[in-house]
Formats: C-alpha cells, structure tokens, sequence
C-alpha cells in the first residue's frame, strides 16, 4: 500500500508548490491512471514514488509519502528500485 499523507511540493527553483495536499490510498495490487493536462504534476506525483524527489530534485516537501509503513522521502532511490517501477509514456524512451 503507498499512502500520501497530506503531501505538498514545491521545487526549489519555484515560488508555487506544484502539489498541494495530496490525500490518496493505493491499495497492493491496485493500478491507477494519473491524467491531467501539462504541467498539473503528474510527473512530480511520480517522481516523489520512485524516490526522484527528494533525491534528485530537491524543494520543500510537506506531508509524508508511505508505502508499507515506511516513508518513501526517508528511503534512498537504490532501496527502491525492486518495489516502484515508472512506464513511460513512449516505450521508446525507456530505458533497462
């Protein structure tokens, strides 16, 4: 299960938080869509998931991000590698 817990980012370099209380449950086994138009966040909501953010693109987090009990902002990309995977958009720009 990954739980956003009333989570909010904004990106150093931005004065405006690009989510903001994020409040959402996805059970283990469940799938989802995230659609919206470009630039509502939706490749931020995946960043903070597979440990980009804070890692990679650091800001001002508010809130926590769990999954099994653990937050993922307190866990280091490489430790989640074998549980959060991203499919891009176009398979060609995958990478293995």
């Amino acid at each position: 299960m990954i739980s956003f817990q009333n989570f909010s980012f904004r990106y150093e370099e931005s004065q405006d938080f690009t989510l903001r209380g994020i409040d959402m449950t996805v059970q283990t086994g469940e799938f989802i869509l995230l659609t919206g138009r470009s630039g509502c966040g939706k490749t931020t909501l995946i960043r903070s998931l597979n440990g980009l953010i804070p890692h990679f693109y650091p800001g001002e987090i508010q809130g926590d991000l769990v999954m099994d009990g653990h937050s993922l902002l307190e866990m280091k990309p490489s430790q989640l590698a074998g549980q959060v995977g991203t499919v891009f958009q176009d398979p060609r720009s995958q990478f293995l």
